[in-house]
């Protein structure tokens, strides 16, 4: 019998394989036929170590080779599942979204197969945001063209109004004014913007501290502030004037 142990060292490694090389002799009596309990001859068989080393190294290297093989089949099948299912359903998706225009009417279609998955529900969702986009689009367009209708009748009436109006800052400088004011403070069409700037503090200087407090009222209250106020401008040379703010 031969005892195995752990942690051997080479040398003891060595002598125990030759003494497990050495015992390692099956023995069997060979009996006649006629006679059992007469030994005709004994057969001995000594294994072939090194054929049996080399048949398990071959086999293992067979089955890791089979291993590897079966990682990879795997690996390319899950590769090919994760494309098919997942990978092109999504391109296609993106693909379809680059060629929709931000007005487009049509919805994106559900990729076959995938109408009850992450998938269906993804499309879904973005032909939800793609709705609520093209509706607000329009909104925004539709309050863009009514704006632009109230500035033009803004326009109008600030050109063609017989009643000055105008725009101040808060240090009481002219900004803008119509062609009323104009005419009303005998202002030449040819004078400078610069001068209808400071026109009306020219005009109503004595009323200066007037109008600033009718501007601060006015800026800080947020309603509107009125003043009636004695200009001495066009002919004939005295008027009365409101200032609204």
């Amino acid at each position: 019998m031969v005892d195995l142990f752990k942690n051997v060292s080479p040398q003891s490694s060595n002598r125990l394989l030759n003494k497990l090389k050495e015992n390692l002799i099956i023995q069997r009596e060979v009996y006649s036929p006629f006679n059992p309990a007469e030994a005709v001859c004994q057969i001995e068989i000594k294994p072939n170590i090194s054929f049996i080393r080399e048949q398990i190294n071959t086999k293992a290297r067979f089955i890791a080779l089979l291993l590897v093989l079966q990682t990879l089949i795997m690996a390319g099948a899950v590769v090919i599942i994760v494309m098919y299912l997942i990978t092109r359903p999504i391109k296609t998706i993106s693909d379809r979204l680059h060629h929709l225009s931000a007005d487009a009417k049509t919805t994106l279609p559900l990729p076959p197969g995938n109408e009850a998955d992450e998938i269906g529900q993804l499309v879904r969702d973005v032909n939800t945001l793609f709705s609520k986009l093209s509706h607000l689009l329009e909104d925004e367009r539709d309050l863009r063209v009514q704006h632009q209708i109230g500035e033009k009748k803004f326009r109008a009436i600030f050109e063609n109004s017989e009643t000055g109006i105008f725009l101040l800052n808060p240090n009481g400088e002219v900004l803008s004014s119509n062609p009323a004011y104009r005419r009303l403070f005998a202002i030449s069409d040819e004078v400078s913007s610069e001068s209808i700037k400071f026109s009306l503090i020219q005009n109503l200087n004595d009323y200066a501290l007037r109008l600033q407090g009718m501007l601060e009222n006015a800026t800080h209250d947020e309603q509107v502030s009125s003043e009636d106020f004695l200009l001495e401008v066009g002919n004939p040379p005295q008027k009365n004037g409101s200032i609204w703010c």
